[in-house]
């Protein structure tokens, strides 16, 4: 499950870009991010978004 503190201290600490956050979804959802050195399993997706665009999604903004 994402968690959005822990998310923003890997931007603040410059571990995550803002223009190119690697997203891991499930059946379509958000349901993580993770680091260029991470896995995810076989049903999950990764997809690169901003942040902008990714906040955006988990809160429904668009």
């Amino acid at each position: 499950m994402l968690d959005l503190n822990d998310f923003m201290k890997e931007v603040k600490s410059g571990r995550i870009s803002k223009d190119s956050i690697r997203v891991v979804r499930l059946n379509g959802v958000i349901i993580d991010y993770a680091l260029p050195q991470e896995s995810v399993s076989e049903n999950e997706v990764v997809e690169v978004m901003t942040l902008n665009d990714m906040v955006a999604e988990i809160f429904e903004l668009c």
